[in-house]
This record gives C-alpha cells, structure tokens and sequence, in this order.
C-alpha cells in the first residue's frame, strides 16, 4: 500500500484533528462541571489518560508528521519558520484578545488597560501563554480564561525543534530521530509530573515560585510535558522519516489495536504506547482517507484550531450564567459555539493568511498544517 502524501488533500487527517478537538471537549466538560475526572470516559475506563489527553498527543502526532514534511519542503528555513509563525500566531492572538477583553468581563473579571497589563498581554501572547485574569470566574472549578491553550507554547517550540534538527542535518539521521522519539517517551513515562494543569494545588503553588521559576515555566515549561510532548512530535515525525517503509493492512492494525489497547492500561507505558500504536493507527486510517467520507470533512476548510481555542471560554461562560445546566447539553452547546466561531476564524483569519503563504510559497503547497 503507498504512503501517505503530505501535500495531498486525499487524507483523513482533517477530519481525525477536528474528532481530536472535540474529545478535549469531551473531556473538558465534566471536569468543569465537576471539578475532577471521575465522570470522564476514558479515565473511568483505562485510569491513565483521559480523552482530552489522548487528543492532546494525536495532534502533536500529526504536527510531527506533516510539519517535518512541510520543512522538507519549504525553500529555506526562514519561509518554513515564516509559514509556521502565520499559522500559530493569528488564531492565537485573537483568541487571547477576545478572551482577555470579552470573556473576562463576562466572567466576573476586570479588564485593566494599565501599562503593565498592556505589556503583560504583549509579553504573554509572545511566549503563547494562555490568557490570565485574578478575578474572573472566581469561585468557579478552574477559573482560568482558556487553560486549554496552555499547549499552544509546546507545539512552537516543536516547530523550532524541526527548525534546529534541519539546520543540523539531523532529518538526514532517521535512526536519531527514532531514538530521540522513543527515549523521550520513555523519560516521560517515568519523570514525575510536578505540575497539572487540572490541579488547583499545584496551580496555586505556580504563584508562590520565585523569578526563576516563574521564567523557566513561562520560556521552558513543565519537564514531564516538554518530554512527553517533544516525544510525540518526533515519533510523528520518525514515521513521516520511514513513510516509504510503511505498510499498512488488517493484520497490522490488528496488531497495533491491541498494543495500544494494552498500553493504556498501563500508567507506565501509556504514553509511549499511544505515540507508537496510536501513531501507527493514525496514519492507518488517515492514508486511506481520500477513498471515504471522512477526507471531505474538515479538509479543504479545517475549524480544528479554532474549535480547540475557543471550546474551554464558551464552557465556562456556559457553567457561570447556568451552572446548573447538564453537563451533555453543556458539551453539545460547547461544540456548537466552537464550530461556530472556528469558522469564523478559519474564513476570516486562518484561511486568508494560508492562501498567501502557499501562493507565494509554491513549492511548499499543501503541507501548510
């Protein structure tokens, strides 16, 4: 069977990034409604990982993918970062405005427009960290403005990692790579994770660290998340390395199903396990996408990043006028809100900028991600 080719539209991988958007919503929901995970599917049904987790690591999968093809690609390094800047940054500014602005003051929050929290906002929205706000949602289970962009920062510094690894040659070095990939997965299977972002504790300790730790965490960030995060990317971008190589049939995703079934079942392992099988069976149903339905979902217009933006605000916002309301309407109503608004934001933001980079990056079509 041939492989999957980055810059053609006949794949599932729009699709698989909007179902990996609405599992963040999934998982969301009743951890805000309830404050913990114990109404969340996946946690009541493995222990280890929730829906929300697992989307996480399947869109750094597929960034790991087809970002590494799209630096093969690009000209020069500077158009690949160009490219990758436009892609992050406009989504993202306009969420962290619109949360800052509107859903703040929505909340309960005030809005200062002091000097200080003019360049707070300049300084955050720089290092992509999500919006912050002391008074809104108070009294609410994690008042944050959008705690789910916190992961924004981790996939940019993965594209810098791209950057670097191409500047060495070490895109050439395919057994690197695979290496680098799995002894991340591993490290982060056993690194202790310090900081949580669904743990109030913890998250009230953050405000107590001192300069250093306050800089490492906003520049760096959280060890076990880099490693798990990295790890997953490179193992995206292992298999994009070895695309030639790969074969896909029942018998192997027979194989790979239960060796991520496994896997999840086991805290140890879990995440190398999804990074491994879950990648494997990614790419598995992706490659035969543009034969199905599910290449003309979410392909040729793709709301995935503006549906993961702007679910987290409309969630809270939802829970603070009616904190009563179910939890399944909830979500049903959150998911309508963010694919409503991720239209909008692809039509009017994301798309426009991403046709001018493809048209004057002709050699790069299609593998703009």
């Amino acid at each position: 069977m041939s492989p999957i080719k980055p810059e053609s539209h006949e794949n599932a991988f729009g699709f698989l990034r909007l179902l990996f958007a609405s599992l963040v919503i999934l998982a969301h929901t009743p951890e805000l409604c309830d404050g913990n995970r114990h109404r969340e599917i996946l946690t009541m049904l493995f222990g280890t990982i929730s829906s929300g987790d697992l989307a996480v690591d399947g869109f750094f999968f597929i960034s790991g993918y087809l970002i590494s093809a799209s630096y093969l690609k690009s000209r020069t390094p500077a158009s690949f970062l160009k490219k990758r800047i436009l892609r992050i940054y406009p989504a993202f500014i306009a969420a962290y405005l619109i949360c800052d602005l509107i859903v703040a003051p929505l909340g309960g929050g005030d809005v200062a427009f002091t000097p200080q929290h003019v360049l707070m906002v300049l300084a955050r929205i720089l290092l992509l960290q999500m919006p912050a706000s002391q008074t809104a949602f108070h009294g609410t289970y994690y008042p944050e403005l959008n705690d789910a962009m916190w992961t924004i920062s981790y996939e940019f510094k993965c594209y810098l990692l791209i950057l670097a690894l191409g500047l060495a040659g070490m895109l050439n070095r395919k057994r690197v790579v695979a290496l680098a990939a799995i002894a991340l997965l591993v490290l982060s299977c056993i690194f202790p994770e310090q900081y949580q972002p669904f743990d109030l504790q913890a998250a009230a300790q953050i405000q107590t660290h001192s300069l250093w730790d306050k800089v490492f965490d906003l520049t760096i960030g959280d060890p076990h998340s880099m490693l798990r995060f990295i790890g997953v990317f490179l193992c995206g971008t292992t298999y994009q390395l070895y695309r030639d190589r790969l074969h896909f049939d029942r018998k192997r995703v027979a194989i790979f199903s239960v060796g991520l079934i496994i896997a999840l079942f086991e805290p140890a392992i879990v995440n190398l396990g999804v990074a491994v099988f879950g990648g494997y069976l990614i790419l598995a149903f992706a490659r035969p996408g543009g034969q199905s339905v599910f290449s003309r979902i979410n392909n040729e217009n793709d709301i995935s990043y503006g549906v993961y933006l702007y679910a987290w605000p409309i969630t809270k916002l939802l829970l603070w006028y009616w904190p009563d309301m179910n939890v399944v309407l909830v979500g049903i109503l959150t998911w309508i809100g963010a694919a409503s608004i991720g239209t909008v934001s692809w039509h009017l933001l994301e798309k426009p900028i991403m046709h001018r980079v493809r048209r004057n990056a002709p050699s790069a079509r299609g593998v703009v991600a």
